[in-house]
């Protein structure tokens, strides 16, 4: 049997010190998915997540915005 590793995390409502970016990226940990996994569940390219969700690059409609958080079950605060 392997050695199972755990990784600390942290709670959403963690303070405003920590950028958005960063309570992204735990709370994508904490349920095991990944940008492309996000994209699969929208039928979108598999770097539309991270040209709307980081870079900021590409306007996020309203309509996506409702997908990423009843679809995907992203909290609002880290749309």
């Amino acid at each position: 049997m392997g050695r199972r590793i755990i990784r600390p995390t942290l709670p959403l409502d963690f303070g405003p010190g920590v950028p958005r970016e960063k309570r992204l990226e735990l709370w994508m940990r904490d349920h095991g998915l990944t940008f492309k996994d996000i994209a699969a569940q929208l039928g979108v390219h598999h770097t539309w997540p991270g040209k709307v969700l980081v870079a900021k690059t590409e306007k996020l409609t309203p309509e996506r915005r409702r997908q990423l958080v009843e679809i995907v079950g992203l909290p609002e605060e880290l749309v």
